[in-house]
């Protein structure tokens, strides 16, 4: 029978694994699915307004996110850098947003995992 401690340690040990491979997902969607690749997607964050700060931002998050989450390397930094990406800008607490309202709630989940990974402790 697993204790308390090992339940909670497995348990943000697969919120690392989840919230690291949306990272990586979203890192592979930019590099090799998407028509035009990273020069696209870097060019529509601009072209959309935002300064050229955020796509900086967004790809540093996300590889961070992607390389450090899951083996577990200073999660709770990594996951507090990370949520201003999902949270803060105006598509991600939008339901009307791309995705509608699955795509709102996909969002949510991400900041929720982003959330608790950044707060746990050990």
């Amino acid at each position: 029978m697993r204790t308390e401690r090992e339940r909670q340690n497995l348990g943000a040990f697969l919120l690392r694994v989840l919230l690291g491979s949306l990272f990586i997902v979203h890192l592979y969607w930019k590099l090799a699915v998407l028509p035009g690749g990273l020069p696209a997607w870097w060019n529509g964050i601009l072209r959309s307004g935002y300064p050229a700060v955020v796509p900086a931002y967004v790809l540093s998050a996300e590889v961070m996110g992607a390389l450090l989450l899951i083996p577990g390397i200073f999660p709770r930094l990594v996951a507090l850098y990370a949520i201003p990406m999902k949270s803060l800008t105006t598509q991600g607490l939008s339901a009307a947003a791309p995705g509608g309202l699955l795509g709102f709630a996909t969002r949510s989940t991400a900041i929720a995992k982003a959330t608790f990974t950044a707060t746990y402790r050990r």
